[in-house]
């Protein structure tokens, strides 16, 4: 830190890719009387990421970076009584504003990390366990009689909805790109690996379904994947798209939905984890899993803060595997 009211973040003055993020000094900020000031120990890289910097969800310029992460509360506003200065807390924020030293965050968005759970450990269960946890539980509830396909399993996502897919008993098909990758996502259970860079992943869930098709697809992908997702599905099955890791999905002629009367929903995390409530209790559940040795994170090295655009533009490339942290 350069003085005592400021602190490095990585700012974004204007749109586009790698290239805007600014690893620059900024005033600390201040928290109002319903938000706490966060010390952050762990920022948490997410997809969104990349679309707020590209302006597909950003807000006013200009501003700081990242929706997650995890430290020690400094300051509390005079609402809140909920926590307390010293308090080690995981968060997302409302929209921006991780990818520094210090955030400003609503109290209601912040959960206590348990002492038995370290700081990288909780980021990384956080917003995209979540997700893994609400597609499991809450867009198509898993149990032992369905078969499901997780795009990008060696991601962030993908390698802890494996882990939730198994602990319901589904069997569990995955595709990634190379063969490394492919020995990172057997460790976490998956039943089948398509190489989909090798072959066409729809022929190869077909002959590995009896040419019935999977109950779900979970895709993270969206543009090139989706119409393959979709006839890979069998009748009546579903395919939820969460995500668009391949660029923004064009208009979708529905008509290619009713050969097998497939259901297609488009989800995103946000009205799952709508309030103070729904995120404790997903947590809970999360962590409880973790110490039971049924989900657990995969994380990448920590990176720098300062590197902040380097690792983007490797997720942009699909070229990481597991939960991309910064360490400011």
């Amino acid at each position: 830190m350069s003085n005592q009211n400021t602190m490095k973040a990585i700012q974004i003055s204007e749109f586009g890719g790698p290239e805007v993020c600014q690893y620059v000094d900024v005033p600390i900020p201040e928290c109002d009387e319903d938000q706490v000031l966060v010390k952050i120990a762990i920022t948490g890289i997410n997809y969104l990421d990349i679309y707020t910097r590209e302006g597909v969800r950003g807000g006013p310029l200009p501003f700081i970076l990242g929706s997650e992460g995890a430290g020690k509360i400094v300051a509390i506003g005079s609402n809140v009584n909920s926590v307390t200065i010293g308090n080690n807390v995981v968060f997302r924020g409302s929209t921006t504003g991780t990818y520094a030293e210090y955030a400003v965050v609503p109290a209601w968005l912040i959960y206590p990390i348990p002492n038995d759970i370290k700081a990288e450990e909780a980021t990384s269960m956080h917003l995209q366990g979540m997700t893994a946890h609400y597609l499991a539980n809450d867009v198509f509830p898993l149990s032992k009689n369905h078969t499901c396909l997780i795009h990008a399993g060696a991601g962030g996502v993908g390698h802890q909805l494996i882990q939730l897919a198994k602990e319901k008993g589904a069997r569990v098909l995955t595709t990634t790109s190379s063969q490394e990758k492919a020995q990172i996502i057997k460790k976490f259970g998956t039943d089948d690996v398509i190489l989909y860079r090798e072959q066409d992943f729809t022929e190869a869930v077909l002959n590995l379904t009896n040419n019935d098709g999977v109950d779900v697809v979970f895709d993270s992908v969206g543009k090139t994947t989706i119409e393959g997702s979709i006839k890979c599905t069998k009748f009546l099955g579903t395919v939820a798209l969460f995500g668009d890791a391949s660029g923004i999905m064009p208009p979708l002629e529905t008509r290619i939905l009713a050969e097998k009367c497939i259901k297609l929903t488009r989800v995103s995390l946000m009205p799952f984890v709508a309030n103070h409530q729904a995120i404790k209790r997903r947590c809970d559940q999360l962590f409880q899993l973790h110490r039971a040795k049924k989900l657990v994170p995969m994380i990448s090295p920590i990176r720098p803060l300062s590197e902040a655009a380097t690792v983007l533009r490797e997720m942009a490339n699909r070229s990481t595997t597991g939960k991309l942290l910064l360490k400011p």
